[in-house]
């Protein structure tokens, strides 16, 4: 969630309110969840349970502005991580505790009963909420009850601010943990740590990180062990921008190290983004036991962004599953989870092209997977990659995506009109881009490693333009047509 100021300038962008039905289908995405109508944001408490896929978001039914004195959380469920369908809304804000919204937290199986840990919000007056953690539980995986002693975390740490939420929960041994993103007193970000017998009483533990440059507020914090290392990842809101680094108005970073379970200290090293894409924050990770494996959504989203399908009653995504590692250096790698490839209808493209200048490859960029591999050794070009058309807002108006490779400079440069994101890439002897392509959104994995996110939109439908500058360029492509999973 948003802090009150964050909400206030959010909202005095986006005033033109629309209803609570979607009323166009042009920017709805074919295979990403998002919501039936109204507003989605935060992933929330993925799970697999009782062999179904559950993911769980914030969401406003009533409006695709959102409300965040409203806040619901919306349902979804899968076999498979790829084909998912709706289900009635979790929870709403209709308790004392949480009558002005059921914000953000996460999902644990409880000895088979599917439970969530949530925070509600009440706001006391114009400048101060009570911001609490509460738990609620379902048998069937439908329908939740809250504890009828909520909450069961009813304030912060006497050292920090009423900003005091996301709480994220796992078990270690016999003992539940949970992490909280909150403030200290100099309203600088960190993450507290809280341990429970039974999930309902809880012990305040201490800070488990924080810092006093990273940030104003830590949201949805998430921890958790990962190829040997421990991982923090937190949310900060207004980090200030450091040349191409921390560029959005919120980042997703993480932190790696050690921790240990006695002395509950966590020794970490630097902070470092998520995903360097223009739209990307808010993400959750969970581990699927049934097959070993630590994943990620995120909220395809910014909280300045432009977000046409307003209008259409409806509003925000969330990324394609991705599964989590540790490369050798100890960096946070990304790549989509192997079930997408049940999203493969046709083979739709696959040549290998001398490009100089530009080349229209004709490929559609709406529900399409590309592989597209540049040799380096081979790379006769100062730049080389693969550019669109599209629009980032209506005051910037329209203007090229590119995503290449600048030779001279050893970068990868990802291009929203004027809006650059870009990140050092040496020593490698190829480039190899894995892109999902929708509707409206666009997610790249450069060789395995460094992704970006990023929202468009075109009125009509796109197609893949490859281009070198000063020289040219030998390049693979592959394209797979994909189902719209949406469709009856």
């Amino acid at each position: 969630m948003h802090s009150l100021t964050a909400f206030l300038a959010f909202f005095a962008v986006f005033i033109n309110d629309a209803s609570n039905q979607v009323t166009n289908t042009e920017y709805r995405l074919n295979y990403h969840v998002q919501p039936e109508q109204g507003w989605a944001n935060d992933p929330n408490g993925p799970i697999h349970w009782n062999n179904q896929y559950h993911l769980f978001y914030q969401h406003y039914p009533n409006s695709s502005s959102p409300d965040w004195s409203d806040m619901h959380w919306g349902h979804v469920v899968s076999p498979d991580l790829v084909h998912w369908k709706y289900l009635p809304i979790a929870l709403t804000p209709d308790q004392h505790y949480d009558k002005n919204g059921c914000w953000s937290g996460s999902a644990v199986d409880d000895n088979g009963t599917l439970t969530l840990i949530y925070t509600g919000y009440v706001q006391l007056n114009s400048s101060t909420s009570w911001q609490n953690q509460n738990i609620a539980t379902s048998k069937d995986g439908v329908t939740f009850t809250k504890y009828e002693k909520n909450p069961v975390i009813k304030t912060w740490p006497i050292d920090g601010s009423d900003n005091f939420r996301d709480p994220n929960v796992w078990k270690h041994k016999e003992i539940w943990y949970m992490v909280v993103g909150n403030q200290n007193v100099n309203n600088r970000g960190r993450v507290v740590l809280y341990k429970s017998k039974d999930l309902r009483n809880w012990g305040y533990v201490g800070v488990l990180a924080s810092s006093e440059t990273l940030g104003t507020m830590w949201e949805m914090p998430d921890f958790f062990e990962l190829d040997g290392k421990f991982v923090l990842i937190v949310n900060p809101q207004n980090l200030p921008r450091d040349d191409y680094n921390y560029v959005s108005l919120q980042s997703a970073g993480y932190f790696v190290g050690d921790y240990d379970y006695e002395t509950n200290i966590f020794k970490h090293g630097p902070y470092h983004e998520v995903d360097l894409g223009h739209d990307f924050v808010e993400t959750r990770t969970f581990f699927d036991q049934s097959t070993n494996r630590r994943m990620i959504f995120g909220w395809m989203g910014m909280w300045d962004a432009y977000f046409p399908e307003k209008n259409d009653g409806w509003a925000g995504a969330h990324t394609i599953p991705r599964e989590l590692h540790l490369n050798e250096n100890g960096k946070l790698t990304m790549t989509p989870v192997a079930e997408l490839k049940l999203l493969r209808e046709n083979q739709i493209y696959n040549s290998r092209i001398l490009v100089s200048e530009q080349f229209d490859t004709g490929i559609p960029l709406n529900s399409t997977e590309l592989f597209i591999n540049i040799p380096i050794d081979k790379l006769k070009a100062d730049k080389a990659g693969f550019t669109f058309t599209c629009m980032q807002n209506v005051a910037a108006g329209w203007g090229q995506f590119r995503v290449y490779y600048d030779k001279k400079r050893e970068k990868i440069v990802s291009t929203r009109i004027k809006d650059q994101r870009e990140a050092d890439w040496k020593g490698a002897s190829e480039i190899s881009l894995h892109i999902y392509v929708d509707r409206s959104s666009i997610e790249i994995f450069v060789n395995g490693g460094i992704t970006f996110t990023s929202r468009f939109y075109v009125p009509w439908l796109p197609t893949l333009t490859l281009f070198t500058e000063n020289g040219q360029a030998e390049v693979d492509v592959q394209a797979y047509s994909l189902k719209n999973i949406w469709k009856n």
